[in-house]
C-alpha cells in the first residue's frame, strides 16, 4: 500500500486475517498476504490477531467435546487429561483395581454357572 493513504479494512480482509492468524500464521505474512505493512496490521487489525486463534481453538474444543460426548474413546481420554487433569498414572492405578474387580466377578460367575447347573 502506498505511503500516506490510510488502509480501510474490508470484512473480507477481517475475516482473513483472524483465519491466518487463527491457523498460526504470523503477522509479517499475514501483512504481506493483505498488501500492508506490520504496523498497519497491528493498528487496524488488531481485534482479530488476538482473538482469530481463540476463536478456533473454541471451535476445535467444542467440536472435541461433542466427538467424545458421542462415545469417541481417544477424544474422551484427551479431553479428561487435558481439562480434566486426569494423569497416566490415576489411570493404571484404577486399572490394578479394575483387575481385583474382574477376578471377583469371574469368581461370582463361576458360582452362578455351577449353581445354574445344579437346578437344571
Amino acid at each position: 500500500m502506498a505511503q500516506g493513504k490510510e488502509h480501510k479494512p474490508t470484512l473480507a480482509q477481517r475475516e482473513l486475517v483472524s483465519e491466518m492468524s487463527s491457523n498460526g500464521i504470523n503477522q509479517e505474512d499475514i501483512a504481506h498476504n493483505i498488501g500492508i505493512a506490520v504496523d498497519c496490521l497491528m493498528k487496524y487489525y488488531k481485534f482479530e490477531l488476538k482473538n482469530g486463534r481463540v476463536n478456533r481453538v473454541n471451535l476445535v474444543g467444542t467440536n472435541l467435546f461433542k466427538t467424545a460426548m458421542a462415545g469417541d474413546v481417544t477424544a474422551m481420554i484427551f479431553f479428561l487429561k487435558t481439562q480434566g487433569r486426569w494423569k497416566t498414572e490415576d489411570y493404571k492405578q484404577n486399572m490394578e483395581s479394575n483387575e481385583d474387580l474382574k477376578a471377583e466377578i469371574k469368581m461370582f460367575r463361576a458360582t452362578l454357572d455351577a449353581k445354574n447347573r445344579k437346578e437344571y
